[in-house]
């Protein structure tokens, strides 16, 4: 079995206490959220949607202090470790984890700003598995209001309503579409990455394949998913490079129009 897989049967065995309250909200995002919450509806229409680790966001509606971060960094260390020991002997936990000396704008819809990261790798052998990530974030607003409750209990981990995850990928997608640099890594046209440009234009086009797959679930027909139907067709058409990024530029700086805060 794959150590995702083993990882969230985990999970749902030792049903750790992810801490959320009314000021702040430890979830689940990005991909693999993405995975585990439109797993039934995947089933029926035979589409697999590729995604190996958790990235976990520690959000609090104020600004984090290091006591914030220490509570992060141990929570998820301890759980990789734990973890760990189910898989034997020779699996250890690789931990790293780093507070920014200037927090970095994640999200300008929602003033959302990271000020910390730390990263889980679990190691059997020679071979190394990225496990799990956490950054610590202030995120204006937040509480667990923005949680899919019932699937949250199912599966032991915090999930975010589908409908925000669409809001949430779609404003990660919007930033690589019209942003330069670091923002434009995950370009799904030309990544500027310095040195894995191809694998980061892959992870382009899988963010902008899960915002078709959940268009589809939600049966979402506005402007965002319009612009985001175009920029799909402009990826996969025949024009030259630089006339796809000029209008994926363009249509990007349309959905600053189109995406709302929380939906």
């Amino acid at each position: 079995m794959k150590i995702e897989k083993l990882f969230l049967k985990f999970i749902q065995e030792v049903r750790p206490t992810f801490p959320h309250g009314n000021d702040k909200c430890v979830f689940l995002t990005g991909g693999m959220a993405i995975k585990i919450i439109t797993k039934n509806y995947r089933k029926k229409i035979g589409k697999k949607l590729p995604s190996k680790d958790f990235d976990f966001t520690w959000a609090f509606s104020k600004k984090p202090t290091i006591k914030n971060f220490n509570e992060m960094t141990r929570f998820t260390k301890n759980l990789g470790v734990e973890f760990a020991k189910r898989l034997g002997p020779d699996a250890k936990v690789l931990f790293k984890k780093t507070r920014f000396s200037t927090p970095k704008l994640q999200d300008e819809r929602l003033q959302k700003y990271i000020y910390a990261h730390c990263n889980v790798t679990i190691k059997i052998g020679t071979e190394e598995f990225d496990l799990m990530d956490a950054v610590l974030a202030h995120f204006p607003g937040v509480s667990d209001e923005i949680l899919n409750k019932t699937m949250s209990s199912a599966y032991g981990v915090p999930l975010p309503k589908l409908r925000f995850l669409y809001t949430d990928t779609l404003s990660v997608v919007k930033k690589t579409l019209v942003g330069t640099g670091y923002n434009a890594w995950r370009n799904p046209i030309k990544s500027t990455h310095p040195t894995h440009p191809e694998n980061y234009k892959q992870k382009g086009l899988k963010n902008l394949n899960r915002l078709l797959l959940i268009q589809n679930i939600l049966k979402i027909n506005d402007n965002r998913a319009r612009n985001i139907l175009a920029v799909d067709r402009i990826v996969r058409s025949d024009l030259p490079t630089r006339q796809k990024l000029a209008v994926a530029r363009s249509l990007g700086k349309l959905m600053n129009k189109n995406i709302n805060k929380f939906t």
